[in-house]
């Protein structure tokens, strides 16, 4: 794809329309949501069966430092892991162990697994994993020194997508773990993935005029603009008062089957079944709302 003259569009009334809709659903129909992510109760189950809550966290993180390219989605994958790790004894010597023969075994996260191994060694051997592991209360109310540490630890950027994720993760796993809610600071970005990226498009809120398909426009965001996308959901989130971690937590199962090659009103049904049974108790009228806004492009 040639990338020369390829002119990216921000659509501010768009971008303020989707942040009124959020600001609406609020945190605690957002909270709701987290707490029926597969990716939540996957960790829930982690601890349930081990009893450890810094063993919880410390394969929480490790685990989304090497969780990209997986053979399934995200949300399969995450309850696999749970299930392998639940039979595991929570002891810190066996967690890279542990992890290398779950990526072995299951063959669900085999791209790059040489690189994944190395980098899942770097990190358990970093300060900062047996910080995770001994006193995971610590970093409860510091997330975003938890996001630099553990980017130091792998020398990665902050801002990169798996740094980001794990800090979302940690916050789950914690959360899960203790029944408490790290405090979530509005300075980290959301993990910028495909559907992230997709959905940034379909919303209306960026466009790449250039380039034709939504895929193809998704994809471009997300090589060569990623800090673009961070910008404008920093953006909704100043609007909305709800900071980007939790925004994704919306996003994500929204986008759910975004990738697929379906078409809109099927789209649009399917994703509205799913989030009937991830809102339940919460305001499920005003997810509807942003559900059709976010899939207005598509």
């Amino acid at each position: 794809m040639a990338t020369y003259n390829i002119r990216v569009v921000v659509n501010e009334n768009r971008l303020k329309k989707i942040a009124e809709i959020i600001r609406d659903i609020g945190l605690k129909t957002v909270y709701v949501i987290e707490d029926n992510d597969p990716q939540l109760k996957a960790l829930k189950v982690i601890y349930e069966k081990t009893g450890h809550i810094g063993y919880t966290c410390l394969l929480a993180v490790a685990n989304a430092l090497i969780s990209y390219k997986l053979a399934v989605k995200g949300e399969k994958y995450w309850t696999e892991f749970s299930k392998y790790m639940a039979r595991t004894s929570p002891e810190y010597k066996r967690v890279f162990e542990n992890i290398k023969e779950f990526l072995v075994k299951t063959k669900l996260n085999v791209f790059a697994l040489n690189s994944k191994v190395s980098r899942l060694d770097k990190f358990l051997k970093s300060p900062i994993a047996a910080e995770i592991y001994t006193s995971p209360q610590l970093y409860k109310q510091d997330l975003e020194k938890l996001r630099h540490s553990i980017a130091k630890a792998v020398s990665a950027d902050p801002d990169a997508k798996t740094i980001v994720f794990s800090v979302k993760m940690f916050y789950y796993a914690y959360c899960s773990s203790t029944g408490e809610r790290p405090m979530v600071p509005y300075t980290i970005p959301l993990p910028v993935d495909i559907r992230i990226a997709t959905l940034t498009i379909s919303s209306g809120i960026m466009d790449v005029p250039n380039i034709e398909r939504l895929r193809n426009k998704a994809l471009y965001l997300l090589g060569r603009k990623t800090n673009n996308i961070r910008k404008v959901w920093f953006e909704v989130s100043s609007l909305s008062g709800i900071p980007s971690l939790n925004i994704d937590s919306l996003l994500w199962p929204i986008g759910v089957f975004i990738t697929k090659n379906i078409p809109q009103n099927i789209l649009i049904h399917k994703t509205l079944e799913y989030m009937k049974n991830m809102v339940k108790n919460g305001r499920v009228h005003v997810v509807e709302n942003l559900i059709l806004e976010l899939l207005k492009h598509h």
